[in-house]
């Protein structure tokens, strides 16, 4: 079994993968809304990032490592605050960028076995992600 690792950047402001809310239709039909528009774009945009993703869709166990780049809103001076503890959460980014790489590389992100999770600022936002995989699991 041997480990093999794959990176890929997203530039673009992440997004948090929200709750949803369920709401009933006049015919009587049930849909979901998410309570942020914004993360089908988001996930629109990461799914176009690897769109030629060479090494087909993964089997087995995999680790993720991604870093989230926020750019600092002007009211947070680097001094006072040189991390951001702030919105969005670090495990509502990850989920979002989970779904986005369901059936490009893996086949569910129920194989996703370890995650790390960073935020940090930046002065152009976005997302580095690390994928770990081992053959033969």
């Amino acid at each position: 079994m041997s480990e093999q690792r794959w990176s890929f950047e997203v530039k673009g402001t992440p997004q948090p993968k929200g709750s949803t809310r369920p709401f009933k239709l006049p015919n009587g039909r049930v849909i979901t809304t998410s309570d942020n528009p914004a993360v089908a774009s988001w996930e629109k945009t990461i799914r176009f990032v690897l769109q030629d993703w060479p090494h087909g869709v993964l089997t087995g166990p995999v680790s993720l490592v991604m870093v989230f780049t926020l750019v600092r809103p002007p009211s947070i001076s680097a001094k006072r605050r040189p991390q951001p503890t702030v919105k969005p959460d670090g495990d509502k980014l990850l989920r979002a960028c989970q779904d986005a790489l369901k059936g490009i590389v893996y086949v569910d992100d129920a194989q996703v076995v370890e995650a790390t999770v960073r935020k940090v600022y930046g002065a152009a936002p976005g997302l580095k992600c690390e994928i770990r995989w081992t053959n033969g699991g």
